[in-house]
């Protein structure tokens, strides 16, 4: 009886931190600046904090999968090639959001940023989108926002990115007429 208890209590622990650290994680995005050039030029970017944070988090993981298979062998080896797959897949994921691959950047002309998605993640495409070519705003499944032209060509981001909320009142202020989902 105890270690169902103790289960339960450790379960709802792990689920109550991890909403508190994304609820934080989504706060410190949307009040974070954007990386100002002028009054008419800004970037915005993946968190580095979160994106080093879900890299470590995936390389305990890939540890751990590890370590349960050289320890207890063949006993635990679903669990520890399914802890060793997901922590590659997650660091390798954010891995990108190091660089400057994802950063959403405007000026006066036109914005830039990530054009393509890969499964639920961004991929490496990028394009220009003029602001009078912006049509519509959009967001996927996996909670990405995109502007979008007539022709289709999309640039997301996502509510993770630092300044995010700075990007969303230039984009109403150059395009009063879209419909803003965020």
């Amino acid at each position: 009886m105890f270690d169902i208890l103790a289960q339960v209590v450790t379960s709802a622990a792990i689920v109550s931190l991890t909403v508190f650290c994304i609820y934080k994680i989504q706060t410190h995005a949307r009040n974070a600046q954007a990386i100002v050039l002028t009054e008419y030029e800004g970037i915005i970017s993946p968190g580095k904090g979160t994106a080093w944070l879900t890299i470590v988090f995936g390389i305990i993981m890939i540890l751990s999968g590890l370590f349960a298979v050289v320890v207890y062998g063949m006993s635990e080896i679903v669990l520890g090639l399914f802890l060793t797959l997901m922590g590659a897949a997650m660091s390798g994921f954010m891995a990108p959001s190091l660089s400057s691959i994802h950063d959403v950047n405007w000026n006066t002309q036109y914005v830039e940023g990530a054009s393509k998605m890969f499964g639920p993640i961004l991929g490496k495409s990028r394009t220009q989108i003029q602001w009078s070519d912006i049509t519509s705003t959009g967001t996927t499944v996996t909670q990405y926002w995109y502007v979008q032209t007539n022709e289709g060509r999309r640039i997301y981001w996502s509510y993770l990115y630092n300044g995010h909320g700075a990007f969303a009142q230039v984009l109403a202020r150059k395009c009063p007429d879209l419909k803003l989902p965020f």
